[in-house]
């Protein structure tokens, strides 16, 4: 049975693709085959809920494959990481292999070499949970306790940890450090402190609030300031006595600090004058943070409206 013209080509057709695969596929089965080292992320899963990993997890191991060198270069990110199953780890030490042949599927076009390592050597303890407080210590550049924290309130004053057993068991509190800065001595400070807590261990709540007055040592000085005239054109006024003497209670850290005794405001508001009239106003204050005023030298002073 003769075949069409048609037919004849069709099959040369398919005859000539056979080939060229054929010939591609021998030319890739007998090209020189090289050997590389890939890294491969583990991704861990099923640990039970009372279980932590104390020691012996790896984050990833080496393969090492040999292939064809266009296969190697091409490996796909999904055959670096591997999924390692906790679900059976018991408390204490516990091995697991990572044995080549579990690895044939993953890898089944190369291969393999070696695989580091070969097992994990993994530590597990029992998760503990409890209460603790909250303990702060209060740091100063300041030498004998001169800066000290009051009124202090802590939110909230006792916290949960959830960890390994071995740590959890040996806090009896959690530390918190706050820096006592003199240049804030007599403030009232509102901080949000993380908490820091060992490795392998969990605060709830992660943070807490610290509300606090930086105190310290009182001292009793003396200052002569100028006064102002606020709410009218200064320019138009005249004051009498134009400074005032007065006596201060600052915090010992800040006495000698001339930017913060400088910062005390004394001013006046004047009432509506007409020219040449004259009256007696009370002296204001507006002390900083910490500071406060005793005694003035004189409670009210002249002030007169000049003459247009």
């Amino acid at each position: 049975m003769l075949l069409s013209k048609e037919r004849r080509s069709s099959l040369l057709a398919l005859f000539i693709a056979f080939l060229m695969a054929l010939t591609a596929w021998y030319m890739v089965s007998r090209r020189d085959r090289v050997e590389i080292q890939v890294d491969v992320t583990l991704a861990y899963h099923g640990l039970p809920d009372n279980l932590i990993i104390t020691d012996g997890l790896a984050n990833k191991l080496m393969v090492r494959l040999r292939g064809p060198a266009a296969l190697l270069q091409s490996i796909s990110p999904a055959l670096l990481t591997r999924s390692v199953d906790l679900s059976g780890v018991k408390r204490g030490v516990n091995f697991l292999p990572l044995v080549r042949d579990s690895f044939k599927a993953q890898f089944r076009a190369f291969e393999i070499l070696q695989i580091y390592p070969q097992r994990l050597m993994l530590k597990a303890e029992n998760v503990l949970e409890r209460t603790v407080p909250v303990a702060l210590k209060w740091e100063t550049p300041l030498h004998g306790k001169v800066l000290q924290g009051g009124n202090v309130t802590v939110t909230p004053e006792l916290v949960s940890i959830r960890g390994a057993e071995s740590i959890v068991s040996s806090l009896d509190s959690i530390p918190v450090s706050i820096y006592l800065d003199p240049e804030k001595a007599g403030q009232a400070i509102r901080q949000d402190i993380p908490l820091e807590v060992p490795p392998l261990v969990l605060a709830r709540p992660a943070s807490i609030r610290v509300d606090y007055t930086i105190t310290s040592g009182r001292k009793t000085l003396s200052r002569t300031f100028p006064i102002r005239l606020e709410g009218v054109k200064s320019e138009l006024y005249s004051i009498a006595p134009e400074k005032v003497t007065v006596e201060l209670e600052v915090p010992e850290a800040l006495a000698e600090d001339r930017k913060y005794l400088n910062s005390l405001e004394v001013f006046v508001l004047p009432p509506p004058l007409d020219a040449g009239k004259d009256v007696f106003v009370p002296l204001h204050f507006r002390a900083p943070e910490g500071m406060r005023v005793l005694e003035p030298g004189a409670r009210s002073v002249q002030v007169q409206r000049k003459d247009e």
